[in-house]
């Protein structure tokens, strides 16, 4: 149900509602309106979707071409880019959708960062490559964690 300001104050006049009752409901309705649109989740989420496919997989795919090292370091400045980014995003300009959703970009940066810090600090064995890097942790916490 909709309803306009003149309303509200037509209700306060006929004693229905107080002022006190109405401001207060106009500032909880202030605080919390919503003005992104479903096609505006949309392009977050798709948005969202494509920086974590790129970071994970594009960087997955050719992290041979950094080295162990440098591909240890873009994943920490990844990391630490969308997690700040994401703080600023969602506490201080309260746009809560992209700001978790940064959040759950530098989340996503993990798994790379400890692949890559695996292969410098050389507990990886040099002939497996990220994709196995999968398969190991899923057997390795599917099996373990199931006894």
């Amino acid at each position: 149900m909709k309803y306009s300001d003149d309303q509200l104050n037509e209700a306060v006049k006929i004693e229905i509602f107080s002022d006190d009752q109405v401001n207060k409901f106009r500032e909880y309705v202030k605080n919390n309106d919503s003005q992104v649109t479903k096609f505006q989740k949309v392009l977050y989420y798709g948005g969202g979707l494509l920086i974590i496919s790129a970071m994970t997989w594009l960087m997955g795919t050719c992290w041979v071409s950094f080295g162990a090292m440098g591909m240890t370091v873009v994943s920490a400045i990844y990391f630490a880019v969308f997690l700040f980014a994401g703080y600023v995003i969602f506490f201080r300009k309260n746009f809560e959708i992209a700001g978790g959703l940064l959040f759950s970009a530098s989340i996503a940066v993990i798994p790379l960062f400890v692949f890559s810090l695996l292969k410098v600090l050389d507990f990886w064995p040099e002939d497996w490559d990220y994709n196995d890097y999968y398969f190991w942790t899923c057997n390795f916490f599917c099996v373990n964690g199931s006894s």
